[in-house]
């Protein structure tokens, strides 16, 4: 998984909004440092009210609706990989394929995907960077 930057932050403000864009990076982090490997991903196990933990400057309803709207835009995948099915608690992982594309092009060239390669010029190009 790479560095999430300050160029890529500034992107994704100007492109999704400044509270997504927080929102965001905080499960990057919440996901590179607690995060578990599943099926080749990291993901992170965390409730609302953990959430509003690290975001307490927002109420668990904004978080609620922000993690939900960053949902139905593709950019927070969610599931369920608890072993008991009784536990409704979800396991959240970032769409960093995504959020690549949401990088302007001079950024995109220089990013990395996530295995590690290069992105190259030909990749941009086929691209949609909507």
């Amino acid at each position: 998984m790479e560095e999430i930057s300050v160029e890529n932050i500034n992107s994704w403000i100007l492109s999704i909004g400044l509270k997504e864009a927080f929102l965001l990076y905080q499960f990057h982090k919440l996901i590179e440092n607690k995060g578990h490997l599943i099926k080749g991903e990291k993901w992170v196990n965390i409730t609302y009210d953990e959430l509003h933990e690290h975001l307490s400057i927002w109420s668990k309803s904004s978080i609620k609706r922000l993690v939900h709207l960053l949902e139905e835009k593709g950019y927070i995948v969610s599931a369920n990989w608890n072993e008991l099915k009784l536990d409704k608690s979800k396991w959240y992982t970032l769409n960093y394929q995504k959020l690549l594309k949401k990088l302007d092009p001079h950024t995109y060239r220089k990013s990395m995907d996530i295995s590690g390669n290069a992105v190259s010029d030909s990749a941009l190009d086929s691209t949609d960077l909507d």
